[in-house]
């Protein structure tokens, strides 16, 4: 199961960086992968930056949530979503870079 979380995370990645997925999305997917990694890489180093940025996106309407959102409220939150996505996209990118450096090689 580990390889194939390891895989999924690498894949995501690697599209974050293509622009195939965004980073809100791209840093969920990696968050839900990690759930098949082994105990000692569920907190690797290279996922702290999705973990944290993940983490902070709690309190925001995403997906199928917005539907039960009021108009007003969600171009409210998505204001500051937005902004949240602008200070932490360079990070995440650099994170994806690292990941895709370390776990392609297979190093843990």
């Amino acid at each position: 199961m580990s390889d194939m979380s390891r895989e999924r995370i690498v894949e995501v990645a690697r599209k974050i960086l293509i622009g195939d997925i965004g980073i809100v999305e791209g840093s969920r997917e990696i968050c839900k992968a990690r759930v098949g990694l082994p105990d000692s890489q569920l907190q690797a180093e290279v996922l702290l930056p999705f973990i944290a940025f993940e983490s902070e996106l709690h309190n925001f309407p995403i997906g199928d949530t917005r539907k039960l959102w009021n108009e007003k409220a969600l171009v409210e939150r998505d204001t500051q979503l937005k902004e949240i996505v602008a200070k932490a996209e360079p990070e995440l990118r650099s994170a994806c870079v690292m990941l895709l450096k370390i776990w392609r090689s297979g190093t843990p």
